[in-house]
């Protein structure tokens, strides 16, 4: 990858933390987050998933269980609320002899449905679960900059890709 040194380095300070850290990367579509990741990572996702715009509750928690099934979880009983979806989500995390387990949520906003509860999940899931681990590295990515900043951005975990 040519450029974006900085955003690298970030991420990769990130992943050899002896700590569980939180990434947010945010700004206008088609300008290279998810690109960054991905190819920052090659591959070493414990989990990852992308959320549909304008999905449903269903879809969007289906898109999630799929995502469950494929990487790790075969079985995976159909999820019937996000608080469900992030409890498998630390099973399958909790299961990994990963050093540090790399949680890649792209779209991030678009998980965000009305009423489904999303916000209150993943927030237990990381204050709750995963950052009082030291072995997570979660990435999340989002182009609605306005959501990302109001809801789950701590200025100093996220960057911008403009």
């Amino acid at each position: 990858m040519i450029g974006r040194i900085t955003e690298q380095k970030e991420l990769f300070r990130a992943l050899n933390s002896d700590q569980s850290e939180f990434v947010a990367l945010y700004g206008r579509r088609r300008v290279g987050k998810t690109y960054l990741v991905t190819e920052a990572f090659s591959g070493q996702f414990a989990f990852r998933a992308t959320g549909i715009e304008s999905g449903t509750k269903r879809e969007q928690l289906d898109l999630f269980r799929e995502e469950l099934r494929r990487q790790w979880l075969p079985k995976c009983p159909r999820l019937t609320s996000w608080i469900a979806a992030f409890s498998r989500l630390e099973d399958l995390l909790a299961a990994s002899t990963e050093k540090k387990k790399v949680v890649f949520l792209d779209e991030l906003p678009w998980f965000d449905t009305p009423c489904a509860g999303f916000l209150r999940a993943f927030e237990a899931f990381w204050n709750g679960w995963a950052a009082s681990r030291k072995d997570i590295l979660l990435v999340v990515c989002g182009s609605a900059t306005t959501w990302m900043l109001k809801k789950c951005c701590v200025p100093a975990g996220g960057f911008t890709i403009a």
